[in-house]
C-alpha cells in the first residue's frame, strides 16, 4: 500500500521503504504487529502515528530511525522487541502504556538524546523511578535511558537483577552503585 509492504491480511507492517520520502507516516488502522525491522534505517522518519489496533513492536522495528524525534505508543501495546528503538538518537522521551507486558533487552539502544522513561503508576508489570524502567516488583533494572544526564547512579536496594542491555551505550554515566543482594 503506497510502496509499505504488509501481510496479505493486512494485520502485519512488514517494511517501510527506507528511502521513502517525507518526514511523517501513519501507520493505518487494524496493523496489529510491527515486524521485525519493520522501519529500519528509515532515516527520514521524524513522526509515526501508531494506531489503536496495534499489539506488538517487533525486534529492531525502529533501529537506525536516526530522525525519529517522538512516537506515542497506544494502550494497546503489550510486547516492545528487542532492540525495537535502537539507534533513534533524537528520540528524547518514551511513555510506555500502562499494559506493556515485555520490554526487550537492549531497546533504547544508542538512544542518545533519550533521558526520560514513562510509565503510568497502575502498570501491572513495569514501574519507573526516578525515568529508569523496572520491573514492578523494583527487584529488576530493565532499562537506564541512555540519554539521561546524571554522572552518577546508585541502583535501589532491592533490585536483584540488572536486564540484558540495560545500561548500553550510556555516555555521560561514570559510575554505578551496586546494592547488597545484587544476583
Amino acid at each position: 500500500v503506497d510502496g509499505v509492504l504488509f501481510s496479505k491480511d493486512g494485520k502485519t507492517l512488514v517494511a517501510y521503504p527506507r528511502n521513502k520520502a517525507g518526514t511523517e507516516y501513519v501507520v493505518p488502522d487494524g496493523v496489529e504487529t510491527l515486524g521485525k525491522g519493520a522501519f529500519s534505517c528509515a532515516r527520514a522518519l521524524m513522526s509515526v502515528a501508531l494506531p489503536p489496533s496495534l499489539a506488538t513492536v517487533g525486534d529492531e522495528a525502529f533501529a537506525c530511525c536516526e530522525s525519529l524525534q517522538s512516537i506515542a505508543l497506544p494502550p494497546s501495546v503489550a510486547t516492545l522487541g528487542a532492540r525495537a528503538f535502537w539507534g533513534c538518537a533524537l528520540l528524547r522521551l518514551i511513555e510506555l502504556p500502562s499494559g506493556i507486558q515485555s520490554v526487550g533487552a537492549g531497546a533504547f539502544r544508542e538512544c542518545d538524546a533519550l533521558s526520560k522513561i514513562i510509565i503510568s503508576p497502575v502498570a501491572e508489570r513495569f514501574r519507573a523511578v526516578d525515568d529508569v524502567l523496572f520491573s514492578k516488583d523494583g527487584k529488576t533494572l530493565v532499562a537506564y535511558p541512555v540519554g539521561n544526564p546524571r554522572t552518577e547512579y546508585a541502583i535501589p536496594d532491592g533490585v536483584e537483577t540488572v536486564a540484558d542491555e540495560a545500561f548500553s551505550t550510556c555516555k555521560a554515566l561514570r559510575s554505578v552503585a551496586l546494592p547488597d543482594g545484587l544476583q
